[in-house]
C-alpha cells in the first residue's frame, strides 16, 4: 500500500520537472490521480484504503530524506543538518508509540466478562445501564473511555481514532501523539528553510518577489519547490491539529471524543458543558504529562482504566448512575472519533 503514494509522489514530482506548459502538466497530474485512484479501487479492498493516510504519511517522509540528501544537504550548513535530523528522530520516536504503543486498551479478564454477563443474566435487566456498559467488549467501561468502531476495541480516557498514525489515541499514547505532531512541524519547517536555502544558493531565487520567485523555482528546479509544496500543506493541518488539541489539554481539559459528545455526559451537564475534570491550564498540563516542577507543582495521578465515578474513585461496585442522558447502542458515545 505504502508503494502506490510512493510512486505517485514521484510522479507528480517529474510532472512538474517536465519543460512544458502548466496546462500540460495540470493534464498529466488528472491523469495520474486517474490511474492510481483506479488502481486503488481495483486492487485494495476497505481496509487497506483505511491505511491510505498512514501510507502517505510515510511516503512523503521518505521523499523529504531524499531531497534533503541530494539537494539540499550542499546549500545548508551542517548545523542545519543535525538540526533536521534530530528532529526527524525525535519524530520517529513519537510516531513509532502513536502508532504501534497501546492507547490504554481495556483488556478484562475472562472471569470479570463471566461475572458481567451472570450478573446481567440474573437481575434479568433491571438495572441495567447501556450507557456504561460495552456489549461489544462485555465490559463496564470506565469513565472518559469509549468504544472505537474502527479499531473495535475500548479505550481509556479515549481521545479520537486518527487515521494519519493507524491508531487510536488515548491514555497511554496520547501525550506521544502531540510530541508527533510539535515534531511534525518542526521537521516541515527545516524543509521549507532549507529549501528556501537551496533555491537562494544554487538558483539566485529572491523571494521578496513571490511571483519572480515561483516562475525562478520552475525555471530552476522544481522537484524541490514540489517538496516544499507538499510541506507547506502538510504543516498547515498539523498547525490546525496541534492548536485545536493544545487548546483542548491545557485550556478545557477535555478529549476530543468529550468535546464533541458533551452535550450527552451528565457530568459535563452539570458543570454547564464544562469539563469537570479540569484544574485550570498549568495544572492540566502538568497532569497530561505527568510532571512535576521542583515540587511546585505535582500532576494528580488517576488510574482512568479503572475510574467509574466523576464523585469518588470507587470501583468496588458495577451499579452506577448511567454516564450518559441518551441510551447509546453497543456501548457506543457517538461516532466522533476521527481527527
Amino acid at each position: 500500500m505504502v508503494a502506490c503514494p510512493f510512486t505517485a509522489f514521484y510522479l507528480a514530482g517529474i510532472v512538474f520537472t517536465v519543460n512544458t506548459l502548466y496546462i500540460i502538466k495540470f493534464f498529466l497530474l488528472g491523469c495520474l490521480y486517474a490511474i492510481f485512484h483506479t488502481i486503488g479501487k481495483a486492487l485494495f479492498d476497505e481496509h487497506l484504503m483505511a491505511l491510505l493516510p498512514l501510507s502517505v504519511y510515510l511516503a512523503t517522509k521518505a521523499w523529504f530524506y531524499v531531497t534533503w540528501l541530494m539537494y539540499i544537504d550542499d546549500a545548508v550548513s551542517f548545523t542545519a543538518t543535525v538540526c533536521f535530523l534530530i528532529s526527524s528522530l525525535l519524530l520517529w520516536v513519537c510516531f513509532l508509540k502513536s502508532w504501534k504503543g497501546d492507547p490504554g486498551i481495556i483488556r478484562p479478564t475472562r472471569e470479570q466478562r463471566f461475572k458481567t454477563i451472570i450478573e446481567l443474566s440474573e437481575r434479568g435487566g433491571i438495572g441495567f445501564e447501556p450507557a456504561s456498559f460495552c456489549s461489544g467488549c462485555l465490559v463496564r467501561r470506565p469513565i472518559r473511555s469509549k468504544h472505537c468502531s474502527v479499531c473495535d476495541r475500548c479505550v481509556a480516557r479515549f481521545d479520537h481514532h486518527c487515521p494519519w498514525v493507524g491508531n487510536c489515541i488515548g491514555l497511554k499514547n496520547h501525550s506521544y501523539f502531540m510530541g508527533f505532531l510539535w515534531m511534525l512541524l518542526i521537521m516541515c519547517a527545516w524543509m521549507l528553510y532549507g529549501g528556501s536555502k537551496y533555491y537562494v544558493n544554487q538558483c539566485n531565487v529572491r523571494f521578496d518577489d513571490f511571483i519572480g520567485a515561483m516562475r525562478a523555482i520552475g525555471n530552476c528546479d522544481a522537484w524541490v519547490g514540489w517538496v516544499m509544496g507538499n510541506a507547506l500543506l502538510h504543516m498547515s493541518w498539523v498547525i490546525l491539529l496541534t492548536i485545536c488539541q493544545t487548546y483542548q489539554v491545557i485550556c478545557l481539559g477535555m478529549t476530543t471524543n468529550e468535546r464533541m459528545n458533551r452535550g450527552r455526559y451528565r457530568h459535563f451537564q452539570a458543570k454547564g458543558g464544562h469539563s469537570p475534570f479540569t484544574r485550570g491550564p498549568i495544572q492540566n498540563l502538568v497532569d497530561f504529562l505527568e510532571c512535576s516542577c521542583f515540587g511546585l507543582v505535582q500532576p494528580k495521578r488517576v488510574d482512568w482504566m479503572n475510574y467509574y465515578d466523576y464523585d469518588a474513585q470507587t470501583h468496588q461496585t458495577i451499579e452506577k448512575e448511567p454516564l450518559l442522558s441518551v441510551d447509546c447502542p453497543d456501548g457506543m458515545a457517538g461516532d466522533h472519533q476521527y481527527v
